[in-house]
């Protein structure tokens, strides 16, 4: 068989164009969902809620996704401190372009020092522009998870109260009175820890109270999680009916979804008839 020879400046140019379609090709198909920490300030100050951001990337022109913490078993472990998740936020963008989701929590040191925030398993859910309507489920089942790189953190003295109070012994106290009454009213509710030494009735019975008080507070999400919780340590159904709770909640906390008041009262009063149906059995 014979073969045609091709001028060489005509090969080198095919060679050289070849090449950058090899070069560019790995970057287009690498395109995938990633998740960011963005801190609003690189110092953390022990006892105060600092505010952190997991930011998505990656996400493709047209295309929706809404962002959910961490399944609860791969909640992370802060041994620290505490980390407490806020809610969903959309960051301001360059005309045109595709929103910025920001999933905001905060994070309160306990003592100065340098620290390491784990890695944290986010999930990114894709959604149609249908599911932003309220009411709208999320299938947690085609949920991805985009774990963040780990970040190191530095937890120093808060001394701004002392300059700015200035070295009178009063302006000093004014000024760490008011800082204790602001960090009260910034600190997130502390969640309800069960003994787990409770028998698994007397857990979801705690869990129960517990999911009361978070509805006269107004805090449904966490009036779903403890009803979840109580469902989990009755093991209703298999463990279903408490999956089937924990979504609900993230509608709730993360999709602006608004419970009526008969649907809590029925999903109350099925796990309390399920918690009293127990209690006969034991």
């Amino acid at each position: 068989m014979n073969y045609r020879a091709f001028p060489s400046r005509l090969t080198r140019r095919a060679v050289a164009a070849l090449a950058l379609l090899c070069l560019a090709a790995p970057s287009a198909l690498a395109a995938e969902l990633s998740a960011e920490i963005r801190p609003t300030d690189p110092v953390l100050h022990p006892g105060k809620p600092a505010l952190l951001s997991v930011v998505l990337n990656g996400v493709e022109a047209g295309k929706l996704y809404t962002l959910l913490p961490p399944a609860e078993a791969n909640a992370p472990a802060i041994t620290w401190g505490t980390l407490e998740w806020n809610g969903l936020a959309s960051a301001p963008t360059a005309p045109g372009a595709v929103p910025e989701l920001q999933l905001n929590f905060t994070v309160t040191a306990a003592e100065t020092g340098g620290v390491e925030l784990p890695s944290l398993q986010v999930r990114a859910v894709h959604v149609a522009e249908s599911t932003a309507l309220i009411g709208e489920a999320v299938d947690l089942s085609t949920a991805v998870v985009v774990p963040t790189k780990p970040m190191n953190l530095v937890v120093k003295t808060d001394l701004r109260p002392y300059l700015n109070g200035g070295a009178v012994a009063a302006g000093v106290l004014v000024v760490l009175l008011l800082g204790i009454v602001a960090y009260r009213k910034l600190r997130p509710a502390p969640q309800q820890d069960v003994d787990a030494s409770l028998s698994p009735a007397e857990q979801a019975r705690e869990h129960v109270h517990a999911a009361r008080r978070h509805r006269l507070d107004g805090d449904f999400y966490q009036f779903y999680l403890s009803l979840s919780r109580a469902a989990k340590a009755l093991n209703l159904e298999g463990g279903i009916v408490a999956t089937r709770l924990e979504a609900r909640a993230q509608e709730v906390g993360y999709k602006g979804v608004r419970p009526t008041e008969d649907e809590m009262d029925g999903i109350l009063k099925d796990i309390e008839r399920a918690l009293t149906q127990r209690n006969k059995d034991s």
